[in-house]
């Protein structure tokens, strides 16, 4: 019998192998974070957009992008965030 799966606090997705992994999830590309699941509306840490945030743009996310092209997406779509090391 398998281990109990921790489902993805953005997507639900049974991903995870116990709470604050810090595992990423295949479906949404979250990373796991005990922080922002405390605090959802904090920015920083592994995810540059809040949990809320993610969450948000899981749920209005374009038919059929999963995974890493997910992620892409928002880092085009958050470039401040996603790319904080490159402002000037």
């Amino acid at each position: 019998m398998g281990k109990k799966k921790i489902p993805c606090p953005v997507c639900g997705k049974l991903m995870f192998e116990y709470e604050d992994s810090y595992d990423i999830c295949e479906e949404c590309y979250w990373e796991d974070d005990q922080l922002q699941k405390e605090e959802p509306d904090y920015v920083g840490g592994p995810n540059r957009i809040s949990l809320n945030q993610y969450r948000k743009e899981c749920e209005e996310r374009p038919d059929g992008l999963r995974g890493e092209e997910f992620f892409d997406f928002l880092r085009k779509k958050y470039p401040k965030e996603f790319y904080w090391w490159e402002e000037e």
